[in-house]
């Protein structure tokens, strides 16, 4: 009983192709655990340049105070508003609205900003936004709906979020998170 070459085509291939399958799924899960790996390495950078920005920050303080009183007075105040009123939760907050609350105007607080923070306005604010969204350990088991966060932290749609939590860490906030549980509460000490 000889099995006719068509026969054996037709193992021979389902072979090739059980083969193909198995490097395709190969390569899949290598690029699966490479972007992992780099989603880790990104999410350790950022809780490194947090600590390097507050270090900053307050060596910037120090060094502030030989300049202009007034500018420094406003920041501070708008500082504290950020961090203690959590003005950052507004929605659709504007540097007139906040002008407005710290009785100046416009382009002062601007100045202000531009001159203590070294960024504009928005960004000044969306980082507070950001680091709510991914605060430092041990305050990450934070379980918050990332749609439910966007919206308590003042952004308008979750798209403008996405957008700015990937621009701030590198990561998207979901994979964001998961390094973060995966890292554990030592997670800044790994930098």
């Amino acid at each position: 009983p000889r099995i006719p070459l068509r026969s054996n085509r037709s193992c021979i291939s389902g072979g090739q192709s059980t083969g193909r399958g198995v490097v395709r799924a190969a390569a899949v899960y290598t690029n699966y655990r490479l972007r992992d790996r780099m989603y880790r390495r990104l999410v350790i950078k950022y809780n490194d340049m947090l600590r390097r920005e507050q270090a900053l920050q307050e060596a910037g303080r120090k060094e502030a105070d030989a300049e202009d009183g007034k500018l420094r007075e406003l920041f501070g105040e708008l500082d504290r508003m950020m961090t203690q009123e959590r003005l950052y939760e507004r929605k659709n907050l504007t540097i007139e609205e906040a002008a407005r609350l710290l009785g100046t105007n416009r382009g002062y607080l601007s100045r202000a900003v531009n001159s203590f923070a070294g960024v504009s306005f928005n960004a000044y604010v969306n980082s507070f936004r950001i680091k709510a969204a991914a605060p430092p350990p041990p305050a990450r088991a934070d379980t918050t709906p990332i749609k439910v966060l966007a919206d308590r932290l003042g952004y308008n749609n979750l798209t403008s979020f996405y957008n700015n939590f990937f621009k701030e860490t590198g990561v998207p906030p979901s994979k964001f998170r998961q390094e973060i549980r995966r890292l554990g509460p030592d997670a800044a000490d790994l930098a």
